[in-house]
C-alpha cells in the first residue's frame, strides 16, 4: 500500500487497496470514502498531481478539483458513487502548485467496500501533441515566423539606439531630420510586426468564464483606443444579454480586431458599423457588419491567412490571431464581402462549454 496500514481500514478496504493488479495501472488510483475523503492513493499521484501518496492521506478529493467545479461537478460525482453510478470522461483538474490540466476520469464504485476507485490519466499533453499535428504546415509557418521575430529584435533595439545617438551628437538638417523620423517610423513599424508575430505564436491557453456579450462588446468600444475613433461613426448595436464563456481578454482582442477593420474600410462621413448577434440552443454568433469598401473576391480566399493583407502597410496577422482565438473556443469564423457594398464577419461561439454534470446538481434533476 501507499501509504495506509491495515489497521486504519477494514477487511474489505483492505482487499482492494494490497490488490496487485493497482501496481500494473500506469495512472493514478485514487480510493476514497463515499463522502469524498481519500484513503489510497498509489505513486503515479506524485508525478500527475504533485502530492504524494502521504500527503493526500486523509484529505478531500475536492482539493484536486478547480473552483469553479465545486458547486455541481464535485458534488455529482460523489451523488453518482453514492448511487452506484459509474463516471468516464474529460475533465479539468488542478495539480499541487495550482496549475491546470486536462485529465481522463474513469470512477467506478465499490459499495461493497464503502470506496469509490478513481483512474485517472493526464492528457494534457496529448492534446496538446494533436493540436500540432492537426495544424501541420500552418504551425511550422508560425514556428518560422516566431524565430525570425526573434532574430529581428535584438538588432532593432540597436538600430534604435544608435539612430537616436547620432541625431544627439550630430547636427542634423532639415533633409537629414526627414531622414531621422522616417527611419524612426519604419524601425516602429518592425517592432510592431515582431511584437504581433510573436503574441501570435505565445497566445495564452483559454481561462473561461461566463461573461456577458453586449458588455464585452461596449467594453472595447469605450476604451481609450476606440473611444475617440468611433465618435463619428454611426454604430448600431443588437446585442443581446447571453452570458457565454469565454476568456474576457481574448474574445475583446478579436472584437478589437473586427472593429479596427471596418474603422479602417468605412468612408469617415458616411460609415457606418453593424453590431448584432444571433442565437439558438446551443451557440451565439455574433455579427461585425461595415458598409465599407469591401474585399475582393480574389481575396477573399486568404484574408485569415498569416502576413496576407491588402492594405499598404498591413501587416496581415491580426485576423489570424482572431481566427486562431476563434478556435481556441471550439468556434468559427467566417467573413462575406462585395467590393464597394460592404463586409461582414460572423463568429459562431459555443454558449455552454459545460456538459450537463458541470452545470446542474444531479441530486435535483435525477440520475440520467
Amino acid at each position: 500500500m501507499a501509504f495506509a496500514d491495515s489497521q486504519e481500514l477494514n477487511d474489505s478496504m483492505v482487499n482492494v487497496v494490497e490488490n496487485p493488479i493497482f501496481k500494473l495501472i500506469p495512472h493514478a488510483v485514487i480510493l476514497s470514502e463515499i463522502s469524498g475523503k481519500i484513503v489510497y492513493a498509489n505513486e503515479h499521484t506524485k508525478n500527475i498531481f504533485g502530492f504524494s501518496p502521504a500527503q493526500l492521506k486523509g484529505k478531500p478529493l475536492s482539493t484536486l478539483f478547480t473552483p469553479e467545479d465545486m458547486e455541481f461537478l464535485y458534488p455529482n460525482l460523489l451523488f453518482l458513487a453514492k448511487n452506484n453510478k459509474q463516471f468516464q470522461g474529460e475533465l479539468m483538474l488542478m495539480k499541487r502548485n495550482g496549475i491546470r490540466f486536462f485529465a481522463y476520469l474513469h470512477m467506478v464504485p465499490l459499495l461493497e467496500t464503502g470506496l469509490t476507485l478513481y483512474c485517472l490519466q493526464d492528457i494534457d499533453s496529448t492534446k496538446r501533441l494533436k493540436n500540432i499535428v492537426h495544424s501541420g504546415n500552418y504551425d511550422d509557418l508560425i514556428k518560422m515566423a516566431n524565430g525570425i521575430a526573434h532574430e529581428i529584435r535584438n538588432p532593432l533595439v540597436s538600430i534604435g539606439g544608435f539612430i537616436n545617438r547620432i541625431k544627439r551628437i550630430c547636427e542634423l538638417g532639415e533633409e537629414n531630420l526627414k531622414n531621422y523620423q522616417n527611419v524612426l517610423t519604419n524601425l516602429k513599424r518592425i517592432e510592431t510586426i515582431v511584437k504581433k508575430v510573436q503574441a501570435f505564436v505565445t497566445m495564452p491557453r483559454p481561462e473561461f468564464r461566463p461573461w456577458n456579450i453586449r458588455e464585452l462588446v461596449e467594453a472595447v468600444l469605450t476604451s481609450p483606443e476606440y473611444e475617440e475613433r468611433v465618435k463619428g461613426v454611426k454604430i448600431k448595436q443588437r446585442l443581446s444579454d447571453t452570458n457565454v464563456y469565454v476568456d474576457r481578454q481574448l474574445i475583446e482582442k478579436v472584437f478589437s480586431i473586427l472593429l479596427e477593420n471596418s474603422l479602417d474600410a468605412i468612408e469617415a462621413e458616411n460609415g457606418e458599423i453593424e453590431i448584432y448577434d444571433e442565437r439558438d440552443d446551443s451557440f451565439l454568433k455574433i455579427y461585425f457588419k461595415d458598409n465599407g469598401v469591401g474585399i475582393s473576391p480574389t481575396d477573399l480566399p486568404y484574408i485569415f491567412t498569416p502576413f496576407f493583407s491588402t492594405k499598404a502597410h498591413g501587416i496581415g496577422i491580426d485576423l489570424a490571431t482572431a481566427r486562431k482565438i476563434i478556435q481556441t473556443h471550439n468556434g468559427l469564423i467566417s467573413v462575406e464581402s462585395h467590393p464597394a457594398l460592404g463586409t461582414t464577419f460572423a463568429i459562431t461561439i459555443p454558449i455552454e462549454r459545460r456538459r450537463k454534470i458541470r452545470r446542474e446538481l444531479l441530486e435535483e434533476q435525477g440520475i440520467e
